[in-house]
């Protein structure tokens, strides 16, 4: 039997639940449960899935997974997990808001002022000045294609070389 199978066994009655009370929690009829318990089942993300949307217990998918960690977050973590799936927030994202989150109000502050003068120091928007970045970028790579096509222009002319060029002017 897989460690996760036992995992979930040690879940269910962590919870004190029964196989069915516990199968509803995570779509399957008893029998499903019972065989997820025996080994014969494996447990999939459906499972996992609808374990991290259980409103009645906040159960660590992580420690589900690799049994590392609390068996059940606290109230703060599971709000703060719903955030980082809800917005796609990437580890160093997560980290970041959570770490601002947590930190006194007075140090919330100073983050906040800071990042307030670099975003708020005239009234172009992030956006904005990333819009105006990305045009300035489009209209170098421009002028590098023009330079390019009139070199190649200048030099593939053929039939003429230097001195008759020189003749001409």
């Amino acid at each position: 039997m897989d460690a996760i199978n036992k995992r979930l066994t040690e879940l269910r009655k962590a919870c004190r639940k029964n196989q069915a009370d516990f199968g509803k929690a995570i779509g399957l009829a008893r029998s499903g449960v019972a065989a997820i318990e025996a080994g014969q089942r494996k447990v999939t993300e459906k499972h996992l899935t609808m374990l991290s949307n259980w409103n009645e217990y906040n159960v660590n998918i992580d420690w589900l997974r690799t049994g590392e960690g609390e068996m059940f977050l606290s109230a703060e973590t599971n709000t703060l997990e719903a955030i980082r799936r809800e917005y796609h927030l990437t580890d160093r994202q997560f980290k970041f808001v959570s770490t601002f989150l947590r930190m006194p109000e007075k140090e919330k502050d100073i983050v906040f002022n800071f990042l307030s003068s670099v975003f708020d120091n005239n009234e172009e928007t992030a956006e904005m000045k990333i819009q105006h970045e990305l045009d300035k970028y489009r209209a170098k790579l421009e002028l590098e294609a023009e330079r390019g096509e009139k070199s190649s222009a200048s030099g593939g002319v053929s039939g003429t070389d230097d001195s008759e060029n020189r003749k001409g002017a």
